[in-house]
């Protein structure tokens, strides 16, 4: 699945604007809360994701395809019409 290029010309447009507030998200259920509450865009971190799944420090434990996984994850349950 590829996100349109709109989405990065949209990142693009918000941090020329100035500060971007961007709150971490880990699972779907953050960034539905994150997008419900009208942020412009969301993060996450590798320490996130790992603390979220395995309840362990970001120490190598996940791999790029686990990140990835997480994020579509994410992005899909705030987006259903991604999928």
């Amino acid at each position: 699945m590829t996100l349109p290029q709109t989405k990065c010309a949209a990142m693009r447009r918000l941090l020329g604007e100035g500060i971007v507030v961007s709150p971490g998200i880990f699972d779907g259920y953050s960034a539905r809360l994150v997008e419900r509450k009208g942020f412009k865009a969301a993060s996450v971190t590798g320490s996130g994701l790992s603390n979220s799944r395995f309840n362990q420090p970001d120490i190598g434990i996940m791999s790029l395809l686990e990140n990835k996984v997480i994020c579509l994850s994410c992005v899909c349950t705030a987006e259903p019409r991604l999928r």
